[in-house]
């Protein structure tokens, strides 16, 4: 079932020709790839590429990257296909998130799938140990209940019932509520579990349930096994009639889906109705047909089994010649089996008793060169002995002028490192103290602005509004209205400075409030802002909070001051204690080797607080053409 409808798969190919977020595009090419690889093999390829590039810059995206090329690989390259699952899940075991740990589970339940024909143990194994815990712990019920059918579909073919049952039950507790075809499929095999423990009634209950459901899905591909269950059911109650009804029902049901394969088994069922009916020649008619067809008879064990029941109901018939004719068909069939069972025991006895029978021989010879290589072994070694003691001599000798050089190079490399690593530390005291000191004289001034010279002009311009209400000469009046209005510019230009110094959203409503209102702001007629957040948590530290704050706010000002973009995208994104700032523009650009000999002040304040978060910057600009600026900060 594709994970992508087509009106999914359409928006996601209108998010590709909107956004200009790198991550949002490989996200949506990597859908649209699953969207795409059973119907466009070409086209999913593409989309698959394309993913791939957009993810070399995010460590996520790349991390998910090998998951969905493992599933270019199923049908072409299972080792391939293989080994890319289990890198998906190495680099994804260091994300704790409910979206990591669903992939994990895919990637294991994908790798059960692959290798279920050649090693069903193992399979298993995966889905037992790997694929549901971790489906558990990222909460995703629909392909928990799968992985549980898959299993009881498994136990079943081996005739463990009762384990079978045990994970039908699992699944079904998990989508009770759902009405649905899959729904009902867990019903069918649970009745056909009962069916085989010889539970009779919790059988009927669990097909009527599955009846209710199905009536709803007139067309279904569950129809078959439906009647064909209920056939069984009916016929262990000797309701014979009723029972050729749900199999002839069956058998229609099919046609129409044409599943060849299920009516001939569903007409062998009805064969066996007839028979216990003593309608031979009824009964004979379809084991004739069944004979001719070629899909019931291409496994050894249903030919046994027809040429067995066609000689039965023929020597009901008194047809004795054809009965014997078949019953020897029966026997070579039979005979061949036990011949082909017994040739591989016989060989691999006689395998056996050879390789026996050479181990010895092995042994014996083992035994003679072992004395004679012991005999040469002894002369030699006295002669080595001597050579061994001059040599390790000389070795020690030798260990020690290294190991004493050694030692004093890595006093000397210990000390500088020691010193470098002061002076870093120094280094960081210092442009922390600086940050931290530029942040308290900014609230300083801000509230000083505010609050001092903001208040002495709020009481100039009521002093004035006073004024203005005595009688004077008019031209007197709007003199003193003009006054007025400039003290307004005043007081509404004191409070924006105030506001940059520290703004007020920012720790009143938080760090995704403040950004916002931040591009809001900034944005003019000329100038575009594309703000995008994502996960970004209150529980960053205050101080944290205003540094971040200032890095954007001092990376907008050089795109719009310096750089002349009309079109800037800012994305801010957290992923547990990692934030990640990105901004793109299409500004003119600079000469990334002019900026790193002469470092402007804006970029320099922004260099010190990605230092003091312990964070990496990473610059690409082409003159231009634009600038995108990626930086990591660690925010525990």
């Amino acid at each position: 079932m594709p994970i992508v409808k087509q009106s999914a798969a359409d928006s996601l190919i209108y998010i590709l020709q909107d956004t200009k977020s790198d991550s949002v595009k490989a996200r949506a090419n990597f859908l649209l790839f699953e969207y795409w690889q059973n119907r466009a093999p070409a086209k999913a390829k593409n989309h698959l590429d394309e993913a791939k590039n957009l993810s070399e810059r995010y460590p996520y995206l790349k991390a998910i990257s090998p998951f969905y090329e493992a599933k270019y690989y199923a049908a072409s390259d299972p080792v391939k296909c293989e080994t890319l699952y289990m890198k998906a899940d190495s680099l994804l075991s260091r994300y704790n998130t409910k979206d990591a740990y669903l992939l994990r589970a895919r990637a294991w339940y994908n790798c059960s799938v692959l290798i279920q024909l050649n090693d069903n143990k193992r399979s298993t194994t995966l889905i037992l140990d790997k694929a549901i815990p971790l489906t558990k712990r990222s909460g995703n019920n629909d392909l928990l209940s799968r992985m549980y059918l898959g299993l009881g579909n498994t136990f079943k073919n081996n005739r463990q019932y009762s384990l079978a049952e045990f994970y039908y039950s699992a699944a079904l507790q998990l989508v009770r509520n759902q009405f649905d075809e899959g729904t009902a499929d867990l019903y069918l095999s649970l009745a056909s579990t009962y069916y085989q423990l010889k539970r009779y009634q919790e059988a009927k209950k669990m097909l009527d349930k599955a009846k209710m459901i199905l009536l709803s899905f007139p067309n279904s591909r569950l129809a078959p096994l439906y009647y064909q269950t209920e056939g069984l059911y009916l016929a262990k109650l000797s309701k014979l009639e009723e029972a050729l009804n749900s199999f002839n029902k069956g058998i229609k049901a099919a046609e129409v889906l044409k599943e060849e394969y299920e009516r001939q088994a569903i007409m062998l069922m009805k064969y066996s109705v007839l028979y216990n009916q003593k309608k031979y020649n009824e009964a004979k008619q379809i084991i004739i047909y069944l004979s001719e067809q070629k899909e019931i008879m291409s496994t050894v064990n249903n030919r046994k089994r027809i040429y067995a029941e066609l000689a039965t109901t023929l020597n009901q018939l008194k047809e004795t010649s054809a009965a014997y004719k078949f019953q020897k068909e029966y026997s070579r069939l039979s005979d061949s089996l036990n011949d082909s069972r017994l040739k591989k025991d016989i060989n691999a006895l006689e395998i056996k008793f050879r390789n026996t029978e050479r181990q010895k021989e092995i042994e014996v010879l083992k035994v003679k060169n072992e004395r004679a290589l012991l005999a040469a072994k002894n002369t030699k070694l006295m002669n080595w002995l001597m050579s061994a003691v001059i040599a390790v001599l000389l070795m020690l000798l030798l260990l020690g002028i290294w190991y004493y050089r050694n030692k004093k190079k890595r006093r000397e490399l210990s000390y500088q490192k020691h010193l470098n690593e002061l002076e870093q530390q120094q280094q960081l005291k210092f442009s922390k103290a600086v940050l931290l000191g530029e942040e308290q004289e900014r609230r300083r001034l801000a509230r000083d602005l505010h609050d001092g010279l903001g208040g002495m002009l709020a009481g100039i311009k009521i002093n004035l509004s006073l004024q203005v209400k005595e009688p004077f000469v008019e031209a007197k009046k709007i003199e003193l209205q003009k006054v007025m209005a400039q003290l307004d510019s005043s007081v509404t230009e004191l409070r924006r400075i105030a506001h940059n110094m520290m703004p007020v959203n920012l720790l009143k409503f938080g760090l995704e409030t403040a950004l916002k209102d931040l591009c809001e702001v900034l944005m003019t007629e000329n100038t575009r802002i594309d703000f995008q957040a994502f996960g970004i948590e209150d529980t960053i530290p205050e101080q944290t909070q205003i540094n971040i704050y200032r890095i954007a706010q001092e990376m907008l000002a050089n795109a719009i001051r310096h750089a002349n973009a009309s079109n800037i995208m800012l994305q801010c994104s957290q992923h547990e204690n990692v934030f990640l700032i990105t901004q793109e523009d299409n500004g003119k650009g600079f000469d990334l080797n002019l900026t790193n000999n002469e470092t402007g002040i804006g970029l320099s304040n922004i260099k010190n607080r990605v230092g003091l978060l312990k964070g990496k910057m990473d610059i690409e600009s082409v003159m231009n053409e634009g600038t995108t600026i990626n930086i990591e900060l660690y925010v525990d």
